[in-house]
């Protein structure tokens, strides 16, 4: 019984010579949990179709994401919206349907993302953020250099269509 103990506890433990214990699965558990942690907080989403968004007369091209709110979105192209601005960083409407949702907190919003709050509230971002709520993430404009001239306007109207 006492080898099978001490064959327990070598899995477990790495003894030293001087009989000093480190937990050494303790340190794998953690190294582990950020890793996961890493992993979720970089997970990058797939690309599922490219679309044209024109907005105030300039065009930009957008990537939408893999996932149910993107294909959803596709759905209901072409969409021709007034957004309105909102916090200095982003422009925003309420849609008429309401999206599936695959909320995360996220450290960094970036200018491009095109995202939901909530279930039916669209959200493009022309500036960098940190942000305090959860979206669900449903694409990303590519050529977006150009979008924090947004913030002159109150209001911008946007078409989205599909790339034929």
């Amino acid at each position: 019984i006492v080898k099978d103990i001490k064959a327990e506890q070598e899995q477990y433990f790495n003894i030293d010579n001087y009989g000093n214990n480190y937990v050494t699965a303790l340190d794998n558990s953690v190294n582990t949990v950020n890793n996961n942690v890493n992993t979720l907080q970089n997970k990058e989403l797939t690309k599922l179709q490219d679309i044209n968004i024109k907005i105030n007369d300039k065009n930009y091209i957008a990537t939408i994401y893999n996932n149910e709110a993107g294909i959803e979105f596709l759905k209901q192209l072409p969409l021709k919206l007034t957004l309105s601005e909102l916090n200095g960083n982003e422009k925003y409407t309420y849609l008429s349907i309401d999206f599936t949702q695959d909320k995360e907190k996220t450290n960094k919003i970036t200018k491009g993302d095109i995202m939901l709050y909530g279930s039916n509230c669209l959200t493009i971002f022309y500036k960098d953020t940190m942000p305090n709520y959860t979206y669900t993430k449903i694409g990303k404009i590519e050529n977006s250099e150009e979008l924090e001239s947004l913030s002159e306007y109150e209001n911008v109207e946007v078409e989205f269509s599909i790339i034929e």
